[in-house]
């Protein structure tokens, strides 16, 4: 799911990931924020609308088990079908790494 310069290969998919996600906090941000014209307190709900979501619910997850990861997700070449899919942990986790992190490797 991530894509890089250096394709992880299924014998070296742990380290591979750990090794990307290191790269990903040697990262400088750069935060540019102007006042709120509204006030402290809009900020404050905008904000709140953001801090509870989550990348994918548990209600989504069917089974884990042997390392592998089975969700439910939409399958939008076939009329956004929901199917099962099932994938390597370590796999899973780097696609949850790009939704939080879309830029950082």
């Amino acid at each position: 799911m991530i894509v890089s310069k250096e394709p992880c290969e299924n014998e070296k998919n742990y380290l591979c990931f750990l090794n990307k996600y290191k790269k990903s906090y040697k990262t400088k941000w750069v935060v540019y924020c102007e006042p709120s014209l509204a006030g402290s307190v809009h900020v404050v709900k905008y904000l709140g609308q953001y801090t509870h979501r989550v990348a994918i619910t548990n209600q989504r997850i069917l089974n884990i088990a042997n390392g592998k990861v089975t969700f439910i997700a939409k399958d939008y070449r076939d009329n956004a079908m929901k199917k099962p899919v099932t994938l390597d942990g370590v796999e899973f986790c780097e696609g949850l790494h790009c939704i939080f992190y879309p830029n950082a490797l």
